[in-house]
């Protein structure tokens, strides 16, 4: 039964096959009429007249260039003459670049070039950039560390001598009270009053204005305030008990006959606990600070001492002056410092406590911030795109400087970190990890 099934089935298959034979030519006829009728078109109306007419343009180049092969067509299709055209405008780009471009500034290479201003600058010479540093309070004194007291006094000190002298040195009139005024008298603030204008109205050096009230440089007065004014320039003294003339004169640099005369005493003993004493000519004395015993020490650091010993003694005062610390470039004999990644965001920072001597355009270092750490060491700070901070500020390790940039001679966003000890640069990687 199996048997004449599979025969029956491969009769079947040979049946279908013979009769797919028998009708496959009539079907291809006719599916392959409409494509050779289609092929026809194609090689005789596009594919002949491309063909015509490549080979007469081939027929009529050489019936031109055959006769001129070795006259002036020949040079200008010879292999080598290509070649030397090719070297030659290259020479002449090179050399015009060399001349143009000899003096010119790494950051301003190519800014000129007509490519430059038409795609990367096309208002290049509309549009002016103004960069100001950011103007912020000076940080908050810790007076917990001794160090920075000392510092902000000592920078307080010099900033009242500088406008004092600034005071002394105007030609504006001042009044000549040494004979018309003898007491104290109280001025009320007025709108748009300064310390410096009410000591010149008043014939004073500002530091005695400031002293009289127990005002700093730094000091804001409002209207409304009372400010007390001398008779003349020196120090208000409240006699305390045990004073005497010679030792308020010593203190405050003044002279003991000048006291007791302006202040009508009888003699050096008639002083009275409270008194008031006026001290002509009078300075305030230098502020004494009682330093901790590791900075006392550092300010005595011999100048044998390496290098690396201060490091080693000082490193607990570094910080690291950037938020990324991916390193783009370290110190050797031709880069003086560190290079930093980073970016618009990132922010550059204090590396150790110090004061700021330095904020504004240096040549190749763009903006750049420096301090002064004492002790001969100094911190920069390169490529700033903005400045938080001015000349004078105390600052604390960590306390934050600007904004990362890329100004001044400068590939790409990163911070330019140096630090000079004794005026020879140091590798910062012994000081700051």
């Amino acid at each position: 039964m199996i048997k004449q099934f599979f025969v029956h089935s491969l009769l079947s298959l040979l049946q279908g096959l013979v009769f797919i034979k028998q009708q496959s030519p009539a079907l291809f006829q006719k599916l392959y009429r409409p494509w050779r009728v289609l092929g026809r078109f194609f090689v005789r109306f596009i594919c002949l007249p491309i063909y015509r007419l490549l080979f007469w343009l081939k027929r009529s180049f050489f019936f031109y260039y055959i006769p001129t092969k070795k006259q002036i067509l020949y040079i200008f299709s010879h292999k080598i003459m290509v070649h030397l055209v090719v070297v030659t405008i290259v020479a002449v780009t090179l050399s015009f670049h060399f001349f143009q471009y000899t003096n010119v500034r790494a950051e301003d290479f190519g800014k000129k070039s007509l490519l430059y201003q038409a795609m990367v600058e096309p208002d290049a010479f509309e549009r002016i950039e103004e960069i100001r540093a950011k103007q912020i309070p000076v940080s908050p004194l810790r007076y917990n560390n001794s160090y920075t007291v000392f510092l902000n006094e000592q920078i307080e000190r010099q900033n009242l001598q500088k406008l004092s002298e600034l005071v002394r040195s105007t030609d504006i009139a001042q009044i000549d009270n040494s004979s018309s005024r003898t007491q104290v008298i109280i001025h009320e603030v007025l709108e748009g009053d300064t310390l410096i204008g009410i000591a010149k109205e008043y014939g004073l050096n500002l530091s005695t204005v400031l002293w009289a009230n127990n005002l700093t440089v730094k000091s804001t007065i409002r209207p409304g305030q009372s400010i007390k004014i001398l008779p003349t320039d020196g120090i208000l003294y409240v006699v305390k008990k045990g004073d005497t003339i010679s030792e308020i004169a010593k203190n405050f640099q003044a002279e003991g006959e000048k006291i007791i005369a302006y202040n009508s005493l009888k003699d050096a003993n008639a002083l009275k606990i409270n008194q008031e004493l006026l001290v002509p000519g009078g300075e305030m004395p230098a502020p004494v600070i009682q330093r901790p015993t590791s900075f006392a020490k550092a300010l005595q650091t011999p100048p044998s001492r390496s290098s690396s010993q201060i490091s080693s003694s000082s490193s607990s005062k570094w910080v690291w002056p950037t938020d990324w610390r991916v390193i783009t470039q370290y110190y050797g004999w031709k880069h003086t410092g560190l290079d930093v990644d980073g970016d618009l965001r990132t922010n550059n920072y204090a590396a150790a406590d110090g004061i700021v001597t330095y904020t504004g355009w240096r040549n190749g270092y763009g903006l750049t911030v420096e301090m002064d750490h004492g002790n001969g060491v100094k911190t920069r700070y390169a490529h700033f795109s903005k400045i938080s901070v001015n000349i004078g500020d105390v600052l604390s390790a960590g306390d934050i400087l600007g904004k990362t940039g890329t100004t001044g001679r400068s590939t790409g966003t990163h911070l330019h970190f140096e630090i000079i000890i004794n005026g020879k640069f140091k590798n910062p990687l012994d000081y700051i990890r």
